[in-house]
């Protein structure tokens, strides 16, 4: 078979106005454009409408600004004006990739070729306390039910999806690192340094428990700088410094980051920190796996899929007192991690090409099916 014409229906993309919400997927769609031709379609709300295409390489983003008016129809109607241009542009699809079931897989439901879905959303997991409506959760049914294959990030996302009522068959493929920018380096800074990267969002990320853990490790007398940052409010998060009590030459803040600068905050740090209450596949931990840096992180969702004892540890959800023990645990014993071993093993599996190579054999068989059926 020749290489299949794909097309990406994300429900979740960098735009001009958000320009890291749905990273992860256009990591997905970079690396299976290192080997077929990939185009993306999303639409956002915006105040004024217009059409914007880039094209680079086999790689062809359009996204598509709109009015909302009528909130479901108006997102349809926008993207059903993407798809128009991207076929205009690029002729037939073969398949549809859809990112995050609802609503971008209402486009692929209502097309004539089959689709596969990737999902990211935590909202099927019970602990993050989504609250599905009795419209959205009949259509995201629907959609899922409609798919050739679901491709979640995790298992245990592939899980909840099965207990929410898909009856599509499910295989994990993760998120993707480039490696290109995420990889060891032999320079470590002299002092211990921890490294915390996340939306700084309370519910799901647990920051006043990273910073409960870091204060009990300030108390026991370890000496620690921990650079904690992302693209939430840096405002508030400041003033959850202040209450927790670390000492202002223990911590370091920063804002949004470029993927460059993230990938050499990696490479400054001796290990990654999250205490989340909840997750899929934080893209986080695998570019810091990819960097040779071992993590502490609370066992939710996928991670334990991730972790092992030969590249971080573990602890249990909202045990405060365990984490503060992992913290210094990580100190003390961080010559035990071979870190370019770490980073040789992620690489093999949450690299571009390994990404790439597995999402175009899922292409190839899902179409093979069709054909002989």
């Amino acid at each position: 078979m020749n290489n299949p014409n794909i097309l990406f229906l994300p429900s979740w993309y960098p735009s001009r106005q958000h320009a890291t919400i749905g990273n992860f997927v256009q990591r997905h769609a970079l690396a299976v454009a290192q080997l077929i031709p990939v185009t993306v379609v999303a639409a956002f709300e915006a105040s004024e409408p217009n059409v914007e295409i880039i094209e680079e390489g086999n790689l062809l983003e359009i996204r598509v600004y709109f009015k909302k008016k009528l909130p479901l129809f108006s997102y349809q109607k926008a993207m059903a004006k993407g798809i128009e241009k991207a076929m205009e542009l690029k002729g037939k699809f073969d398949l549809a990739h859809v990112h995050v079931a609802y609503p971008a897989g209402i486009l692929a439901y209502q097309m004539e070729i089959p689709y596969v879905v990737t999902e990211h959303f935590s909202g099927y997991h019970k602990q993050s306390g989504h609250k599905w409506g009795v419209g959205r959760k009949r259509i995201t049914k629907r959609i899922l039910n409609g798919a050739e294959k679901i491709l979640p990030v995790s298992d245990h996302l592939g899980r909840a999806i099965v207990k929410f009522g898909c009856t599509t068959p499910y295989k994990k493929v993760s998120n993707v690192v480039d490696t290109e920018h995420f990889y060891p380096s032999d320079s470590k800074p002299e002092r211990f340094t921890f490294l915390h990267i996340s939306t700084l969002e309370e519910r799901s990320k647990n920051i006043t428990g990273i910073l409960k853990g870091f204060k009990t490790l300030q108390d026991g007398g370890t000496d620690f700088l921990l650079k904690i940052g992302g693209d939430g409010d840096i405002k508030e998060f400041k003033s959850k410094i202040e209450v927790a009590g670390l000492k202002p030459e223990n911590v370091r803040i920063f804002g949004e980051k470029s993927i460059q600068e993230i990938s050499e905050l990696m490479r400054s740090a001796h290990a990654l920190v999250m205490f989340s209450h909840f997750e899929n596949q934080p893209c986080t931990i695998l570019e810091a796996l990819c960097s040779g840096v071992p993590v502490v992180t609370s066992d939710v969702g996928g991670i334990p899929e991730v972790i092992t004892e030969d590249n971080g540890i573990l602890v249990e959800a909202e045990n405060e007192a365990a984490f503060a023990v992992a913290l210094q645990k990580m100190a003390a014993n961080y010559s035990y991690y071979e870190t370019k071993k770490i980073a040789e093993e992620a690489s093999a599996i949450y690299s571009n090409t390994a990404v790439a190579h597995q999402l175009k054999d899922i292409y190839h068989d899902v179409l093979s099916q069709m054909t002989n059926t």
